[in-house]
């Protein structure tokens, strides 16, 4: 009896599915694997930055003042230099030996963004990080295949710049002192096209224009269109210095500003939104920012320290002792149905004690403020059966993002302690 055998092959269906299996695995391989090396990238570009970072506070403690951009181009307000701007260089430090290769973004191989003020005591520099993740960031600019986010290091107040023109002084308003476009270099233009660079936004460092970043997308970071609309201040500084009224009217320009930007939602900025201009309070902190950023010596009068989160979170940590004893004391401290249910009579009405802690039926604001005493300045809220603690000036901030705050869980068991968390700002 003859056996044929049979030679065994793929189908053309088995070796279909074969190919599009080894396509998909090799897909994934090649997207990890530009995850990785992106993320790598990075890497080197934030240890670059600090490398810059350390550079530079030498090169001031070494001479008194930052370095100068390489191959700068004044940046200007009214004729007259506010910023330098171009990028980090062997120019930019000379005779600095703790640095023996000027760094580079590894992959584009250009220098890092690089500015600094016409005074060269404050700086900025930026580059661009390929992997979202990196940093968290959220905006991001395309160009081909190639994303970028900007990351900006600085020293740079972030508020104010002052330039000076003949006899007067200019204060303006200016988040940042990089540009994504300096073809044009009078400031008013900059800011009228909305070209400057800021962190988390799109718009990248004029010295990306030829890199394979696309340095000026159609969303950039918006601000003010109105070029006179920065302008803080516009006499001889000593005006500021001897008078309480231009102070106030200085901090009531910042604040107007400030309050109609798209950065508005920062903790810092916030913080200058919630200062009263009119009082002692207010001049203390025009004072302390001027001095701070321009050197002047404004007196500060000394005002009544304000509490702090940190202080609340005291208060309410002993103010929940305080009413755990008085409910034991009251003979609450049974789990059973039969346990007395007491009251503590306070003057702003009844507070109802169960289980050792506080469970609040009515008037938790009032009852809360009564025992801690925290004053106006900051709000109590009940969210999601979480009572919130923080300043009432960042109500909008606290809320969206969770920070400057205090969280308070009350204990629905004898002798549990409520669980107290302080969130700070980011």
């Amino acid at each position: 009896m003859n056996i044929t055998k049979k030679n065994k092959a793929f189908t053309l269906v088995e070796l279909i599915v074969v190919i599009t299996i080894l396509a998909v695995l090799a897909t994934i391989a090649f997207i990890s694997f530009q995850w990785y090396a992106a993320s790598s990238r990075d890497s080197v570009r934030l240890a670059d930055m600090k490398s810059m970072e350390k550079v530079n506070a030498i090169f001031k403690q070494t001479t008194g003042k930052y370095p100068i951009p390489n191959d700068n181009t004044s940046i200007t307000y009214s004729w007259s230099t506010a910023w330098m701007q171009w990028v980090f260089w062997q120019n930019s430090y000379w005779d600095m030996i703790s640095m023996s290769n000027v760094p580079t973004d590894p992959l584009t191989q250009l220098p890092y963004a690089y500015s600094v003020t016409n005074t060269r005591q404050e700086y900025q520099m930026a580059t661009v990080l390929e992997n979202t993740v990196s940093l968290n960031l959220n905006s991001q600019t395309y160009a081909w295949d190639q994303v970028a986010n900007v990351y900006v290091k600085w020293d740079y107040n972030g508020k104010i710049i002052k330039v000076r023109k003949d006899t007067t002084d200019y204060i303006l308003w200016v988040p940042s002192i990089i540009a994504s476009d300096i073809n044009d270099v009078r400031l008013e233009t900059i800011l009228t096209n909305q070209k400057l660079v800021y962190k988390w936004y799109s718009n990248l460092p004029a010295s990306y224009s030829w890199s394979i970043y696309d340095s000026n997308p159609v969303n950039g970071f918006l601000f003010p269109t109105d070029p006179n609309q920065v302008i803080l201040f516009e006499w001889d500084i000593d005006n500021l210095e001897n008078s309480l009224s231009a102070r106030v009217d200085f901090l009531d320009n910042l604040q107007t500003n400030y309050s109609g930007s798209i950065i508005a939602w920062e903790w810092n900025i916030a913080e200058i939104l919630a200062v009263d201009s009119s009082s002692n309070k207010g001049s203390n902190y025009v004072a302390t920012v001027l001095n701070n950023n321009l050197n002047t010596k404004i007196a500060v009068v000394e005002v009544e320290k304000k509490l702090t989160l940190e202080d609340i979170k005291i208060l309410v940590e002993e103010a929940t002792v305080m009413v755990n004893n008085l409910s034991i004391i009251a003979g609450n401290n049974l789990l059973s149905s039969a346990s007395p249910s007491p009251t503590v009579e306070l003057s702003d009405g009844p507070l109802y004690i169960h289980y050792g802690f506080p469970l609040i039926v009515n008037e938790t604001n009032t009852y809360w403020r009564r025992l801690i005493d925290i004053g106006t300045d900051f709000k109590i809220t009940n969210l999601n059966w979480v009572w919130l603690i923080y300043e009432t000036a960042l109500e909008s901030m606290v809320l969206s993002t969770g920070t400057c705050a205090i969280t308070f869980r009350n204990s629905t068991g004898i002798n549990i302690a409520p669980e107290i968390t302080l969130h700070p700002c980011l």
